[in-house]
C-alpha cells in the first residue's frame, strides 16, 4: 500500500484520539447534516488544513461514531436523509459520504461504518478512475517533501514557496493548494506532474496503486454502500457552456452506469467547485434526473428546504478542533458525551 512519505511534518492544531477539546458545545438547530470524508489518515502522516487535504485519523473517526451513536442519532443514506427531509420526519440524521474509493476508506472508514451497520455513500469521479489518476495534491506533498524550495508555472502565474524547514513545508502546502484550485485542474495536474518527473517521483506507479472500478464494484456488493457522482472540475478560469456542463454530468453519470450497473442519483460538488456552484449547475443535475446536490458548503440540514430535488450542504470532518465541534453540534450530539 503507497501512502504520502510526508510523515514529519509540524501538525496544524488537531485532536488527537482520547483527548476531545474541554468545552461545552450546544446542539445546532436543524434535521442533521450530511458529512463529507475527504482522507482517513494516521496522525503520523501529513497535515494540511486546507479544503483539499483535510484527514481525519481513523481512531479519531472511531470515536466520533461512538459520540454519535452515544446521541441517539439515526446514521442514515443519502437516499434515507432525502426521504425524512421530503416527509418532514422528527429527529436527528448523520449521514456518511466519501470523496472516491481510497486506502483510508477500505482499510479503515467501511470496517468503521459496517460494524455499527452505518450506511455510507462514495462519491466517484469517473474521470480519475479511468485514468488511475492520483490527486495533484498528493503529489504536491511529495514534491513538497523532497524540495527546500518550490516554483510551479500554471498558465503564465508563477506558484513559489519555501520548504527548508518543517515549518515552511506546513505553509508552503497550506499557502499553495488553495490557490493551485482557482487554476484548471488539468493545468495544475499537469505542471505537479512534470514536476514530479523532473524529480524523480514515479506518480503514474503511485497513481496506478490507488482503489479503482474493482475497488467500488466491491464495495457495492454491501447493501449498506451506495454511490454518487462527483462533479467534474469546473472552475472560475474556465468558462462552460450550458451544454459542456450538461453533457459532462451525463457522460460522467452514463460511465458509472456502464462500469457499475447503477444510476447514480446523488451528485456532489467537490475541490474544483468550491464558490462556482451556480444555479444552472443545479437546474442541469436535476434535468439529468439528479435527487440531490451536495454542496461543497457545510451546513446543517432543515427539512423545510427539501424539494422534489434537494441541494444539500456537505460539512467537512477532519480532526481540526472546530470541524469536529461543529460537526458534533450539527448532528446533535453534545460535546459531554465524547470520550476522555
Amino acid at each position: 500500500m503507497i501512502q504520502s512519505q510526508l510523515h514529519s511534518f509540524l501538525s496544524r492544531v488537531s485532536t488527537r484520539p482520547g483527548n476531545w477539546p474541554n468545552a461545552c458545545v450546544h446542539v445546532a438547530p436543524g434535521a442533521g447534516a450530511v458529512l463529507r470524508i475527504q482522507r482517513l489518515k494516521s496522525m503520523d502522516n501529513v497535515r494540511c488544513e486546507t479544503q483539499a487535504l483535510a484527514s481525519i485519523d481513523p481512531s479519531l473517526f472511531d470515536e466520533f461514531l461512538d459520540a454519535v451513536m452515544a446521541a441517539n442519532v439515526s446514521f442514515t443514506s443519502l437516499e434515507q436523509t432525502y426521504c425524512r427531509l421530503i416527509q418532514g420526519a422528527a429527529g436527528r440524521m448523520a449521514c456518511f459520504t466519501f470523496d472516491g474509493p481510497s486506502e483510508g476508506l477500505i482499510e479503515f472508514g467501511y470496517p468503521a461504518l459496517k460494524k455499527r451497520n452505518i450506511p455510507l455513500t462514495i462519491f466517484v469521479s469517473p474521470q480519475a478512475l479511468d485514468k488511475h489518476a492520483a490527486a495533484w495534491w498528493f503529489a504536491l506533498e511529495m514534491l513538497v517533501l523532497k524540495t527546500d524550495a518550490i516554483s510551479l508555472a500554471v498558465r503564465g502565474q508563477t506558484f513559489r514557496g519555501r520548504c527548508h524547514t518543517l515549518e515552511e513545508k506546513a505553509e508552503t502546502l497550506d499557502n499553495l493548494v488553495p490557490l493551485l484550485l482557482r487554476q484548471p485542474q488539468e493545468a495544475v495536474k499537469r505542471a505537479v506532474w512534470a514536476m514530479c518527473e523532473a524529480d524523480g517521483i514515479d506518480m503514474p506507479y503511485i497513481a496506478a496503486a490507488q482503489p479503482g472500478w474493482q475497488a467500488v464494484k466491491q464495495l457495492l456488493k454491501d447493501p449498506l454502500v451506495s454511490v454518487g457522482l462527483l462533479a467534474p472540475d469546473r472552475h472560475a478560469a474556465t468558462a462552460s457552456s450550458y451544454d459542456t456542463v450538461h453533457d459532462s454530468f451525463a457522460a460522467a453519470a452514463g460511465r458509472i452506469v456502464a462500469e457499475l450497473g447503477v444510476k447514480p442519483l446523488d451528485l456532489a460538488f467537490g475541490a474544483g467547485w468550491h464558490g462556482f456552484v451556480e444555479q444552472r449547475d443545479l437546474e442541469i443535475a436535476s434535468s439529468l434526473g439528479f435527487r440531490t446536490a451536495c454542496l461543497p458548503a457545510g451546513g446543517a440540514l432543515f427539512a423545510e428546504d427539501a424539494t422534489h430535488f434537494a441541494t444539500l450542504p456537505r460539512m467537512l470532518l477532519s480532526d481540526a478542533p472546530d470541524a469536529l465541534l461543529d460537526a458534533q453540534a450539527v448532528c446533535g450530539a453534545a460535546l459531554s458525551s465524547m470520550s476522555g
